[in-house]
């Protein structure tokens, strides 16, 4: 690799090459400035260079030059005053600026140049920053989060509520009893009350016409001062002799009206009672109904009767004496034939 010196006008080889190619340095001022050149200004070649300054490489042909450090070796390139970049032992340095500036290219001044920060630009870290633009327009709602999972603080108690809850289920739990009121006013009922079993102390039996008691029942009056035309009744005997005491059972008929019970009963019959003593006769409860007049009359037409048992006391009274008139009357007559 030849390489060639111009002194006065005439080209001196210093070197001798190997590969035929040959390279020119050619003083370009009265300085220290050289410029080296391929020989023939075609080849595009690969040049180190390893000593020297203020060193330009102008190729005459296209192309272009790869200029790498060597061990121990590089390219020194040493900047003016106004230059921002340098080459030192094969290295690009930047001359400090004293502060943070940003390198650009200054196409007017045909070179590197630093730009100047301004109110609001910074550059930190290698971070370049600026400052803050106007809150832009608020973003559509997001997707709702999951629920936390943790509870938050407890908040101060808000005001009473003017709004009454559904009422609550009923207390299982009794609650004391209360001191006695005062008594109350007596009780009224309408004129005229219908039940279907009636319980005076004791449950109602549910047996329609049904009335159970747990003490006496006492009802309408016996009073001599409330009576007239006072008789005994004539011929009790007689006429307790025709009413025979029966055991019974309801029959079909019975039963439609409601009397189920098949058990024994006993009794007497109203239609033999009623031809010795009618007083004590009268409709039965369950074939009675009212008109708006309040008359009483049949329902079902059939006028079936039922007997004041109670008041057949009486009939057996007089019966009794009746017979111990006899009976005293048959002592005498006995008592005379033993005498005779």
């Amino acid at each position: 690799m030849p390489i060639k010196v111009r002194e006065g006008g005439e080209w001196v080889q210093v070197s001798d090459g190997v590969d035929g190619k040959s390279y020119t340095l050619e003083s370009i001022d009265s300085g220290d400035n050289v410029k080296l050149r391929l020989g023939d200004g075609t080849t595009n070649d690969d040049v180190l260079i390893t000593a020297g300054s203020n060193i330009t490489i102008d190729p005459v042909a296209a192309g272009g030059f790869t200029i790498a450090a060597v061990a121990g070796a590089g390219i020194g390139v040493a900047a003016s005053a106004d230059d921002v970049l340098s080459v030192v032992n094969g290295e690009i340095a930047a001359d400090d600026p004293n502060g943070d500036k940003i390198v650009f290219w200054d196409d007017s001044g045909g070179k590197l140049s630093y730009l100047s920060v301004g109110d609001g630009l910074t550059i930190s870290g290698g971070q370049l920053g600026g400052p803050g633009g106007p809150t832009g327009p608020t973003g559509p709602t997001g997707p709702p989060g999951n629920p936390s999972t943790v509870a938050g603080p407890t908040g101060p108690p808000g005001n009473p509520s003017t709004v009454a809850g559904p009422p609550g289920n009923p207390s299982t739990v009794a609650g004391p009893t209360g001191p006695t009121g005062p008594p109350g006013n007596p009780a009224t009922v309408p004129t005229n009350l219908e039940v279907n079993s009636l319980g005076v102390g004791t449950p109602a039996s549910g047996t329609t016409g049904e009335i159970r008691s747990t003490n006496n029942i006492t009802a309408y009056y016996s009073d001599v001062r409330l009576k007239t035309n006072i008789t005994p009744i004539r011929s009790a005997l007689s006429k307790l002799l025709s009413i025979n005491g029966v055991t019974f059972e309801p029959n079909k008929l019975a039963e439609k009206y409601g009397y189920t019970d098949k058990s024994e009963q006993v009794g007497v019959i109203a239609q033999e009672v009623e031809k010795v003593l009618p007083q004590i006769v009268v409709p039965a409860p369950f074939d009675i109904a009212v008109d708006q007049n309040g008359n009483e009359y049949s329902k079902s037409g059939e006028n079936y009767k039922t007997v004041h048992y109670e008041k057949l006391i009486a009939l057996f009274i007089e019966a009794m004496k009746e017979q111990n008139q006899t009976v005293e009357f048959l002592k005498d007559e006995v008592e005379k034939l033993k005498l005779n």
